[in-house]
């Protein structure tokens, strides 16, 4: 199962949680990056 990717966080799909996943626009993607701290 897919956890959060943000650092420090533990919560996971399966709890009940609505993951997403990265955008493949590249100038998006660095923004949630840089937003998440990764």
């Amino acid at each position: 199962m897919p956890g959060c990717f943000a650092l420090g966080c533990i919560n996971r799909n399966e709890k009940g949680y609505c993951l997403k996943v990265f955008p493949k626009d590249p100038k998006r993607r660095a923004l949630w990056a840089a937003k998440v701290k990764r």
